[in-house]
């Protein structure tokens, strides 16, 4: 019998597709569920798991007949959706001048800091070297907002770097 990884992510082959329309092997009942529900979204475990009467035999027994193959294709990372407008704030400030970066930053400040803070911010802003000192400036004002506040504030900034 094969060995089963319950950790790996299965799919059917062109042979396990035409099983389901053909019915050619008289497969059991479980063996026949998972055949028809099983796809790559869930691991081996998952889905005897989900489904009732299925065992790890069954799933031996479709990839013995070839009606089942791991997948191939690599899982792409998952990525929240905090860490995506994460990355496209990132990007909007690389991809920001001088002035934007500048009018955005000096606009916030206060709202986002307080008083106190946001006009230390500002006055980091008058000293920072270049386009690339705001940049850098920009990226830890996002990350204190973040902080103190939560990603909904950080939005602002990349609303006003549009």
């Amino acid at each position: 019998m094969i060995e089963v990884g319950l950790s790996a992510r299965y799919v059917r082959t062109a042979a396990g597709q035409a099983e389901i329309g053909g019915r050619t092997l008289g497969l059991s009942r479980a063996a026949r569920n998972l055949l028809l529900v099983i796809n790559a979204s869930k691991t081996a475990q998952e889905w005897l798991q989900a489904l009732q009467g299925v065992s790890s035999e069954d799933l031996a027994y479709l990839l013995e007949l070839g009606l089942l193959a791991p997948d191939a294709t690599p899982s792409a990372p998952v990525v929240s959706p905090e860490q995506m407008a994460w990355q496209a704030l990132s990007k909007r400030i690389d991809a920001a001048t001088y002035d934007q970066l500048y009018t955005a930053l000096t606009a916030q400040a206060k709202a986002q800091l307080g008083v106190m803070k946001g006009y230390r911010l500002v006055l980091e802003l008058e000293k920072a070297d270049g386009v690339e000192g705001l940049r850098k400036l920009a990226l830890q004002f996002a990350s204190e907002v973040k902080a103190s506040r939560g990603m909904g504030a950080v939005q602002e900034l990349y609303r006003l770097l549009a």
